[in-house]
């Protein structure tokens, strides 16, 4: 449960992976420290793969000199979350007056 909750508030990404030598990409990860979990393989040459946010990036910077392809199919979290709802004021207000309520009823003030 604690590292469902660590993976959240730093953010994850589901990236689908195509190359002619996955075992190369796997080990590019490991020398590059860029963490990874719940890998599963799609064809011999392709595999989806969870990590962090900018291990996303980091994995298509790495991989690109070995022609791999990766697509990122889909992105969630904590800070995905802040970035689909960072305009609009009126919800993130009504957050913080929904927690300021909580506190102040919990706390007899």
């Amino acid at each position: 449960m604690y590292r469902k909750a660590v993976n959240y508030l730093r953010g994850q990404a589901v990236a689908e992976v195509v190359c002619t030598a996955p075992e190369r990409v796997v080990n590019l990860c490991a020398v590059h420290g860029i963490p990874f979990w719940d890998l599963t393989w799609l064809t011999e040459t392709s595999f989806r793969v969870t990590t962090t946010l900018s291990g996303a990036r980091r994995l298509a910077e790495v991989t690109a000199d070995i022609g791999a392809q990766v697509t990122v199919c889909r992105k969630s979290g904590a800070p995905e979350l802040w970035r689909r709802c960072r305009r609009r004021y009126v919800l993130l207000a009504a957050a913080l007056l929904t927690a300021a309520v909580i506190i102040l009823k919990k706390f007899g003030m």
